[in-house]
Formats: C-alpha cells, sequence, structure tokens
C-alpha cells in the first residue's frame, strides 16, 4: 500500500514537473531568440548610421564598424554586389 502512495505521489510530481516545464522552456527559447534579434537590429541600425548617403558616387571607401557578437557586417549595392564587409558565401572584396 505505501509503494502505491509513493509511486503515485512520484508519479504525480514529474508530471507536474513536465507540465511546467515544457511551457516554461518554450518561453525561455523565444525570448533568447527575440533578445538576439534585436541585438542584431540594433547592430545593423548602427553599422547603417556609418554609412554615408553618396557612398555609391563617392570613390572613399565605406569602413563598417565591427559587429559584435560574432556578426558579420557587409553592405551590399542596389544590384546586391557586395561592397564591403564580410559575406560567407564569398571572400572580401573592395570596391
Amino acid at each position: 500500500m505505501k509503494r502505491r502512495i509513493l509511486v503515485a505521489i512520484l508519479a504525480i510530481t514529474a508530471l507536474s514537473i513536465l507540465l511546467f516545464a515544457v511551457p516554461l522552456g518554450v518561453l525561455v527559447e523565444r525570448f533568447v531568440d527575440q533578445e538576439a534579434t534585436l541585438r542584431l537590429e540594433r547592430q545593423a541600425i548602427l553599422a547603417g548610421r556609418a554609412v554615408p548617403a553618396d557612398y555609391a558616387t563617392d570613390n572613399d571607401p565605406v569602413e563598417l564598424p565591427a559587429g559584435e557578437d560574432g556578426a558579420l557586417l557587409a553592405l551590399y549595392d542596389m544590384s546586391g554586389d557586395l561592397v564591403v564587409g564580410t559575406d560567407r558565401r564569398m571572400p572580401t572584396r573592395r570596391r
């Protein structure tokens, strides 16, 4: 009798922990992803401010700030060609 009660209590405890842990894990994952997205957007905005408005017509080289947390920053022209920065698909080119 005591064994059955102990097994029932342990099963209910494990089930309740599982029922609370799964939604908590989902919320934590969403929060971490959202935080990473916000950090990346912030870096993109700061890098965009460093690019002069006339970079396409000016011959001065554009210097992007260093990306934080391993972020790779790059500047592309209107045709999608890499102007400056790091692209995972191809080596760095300078204009």
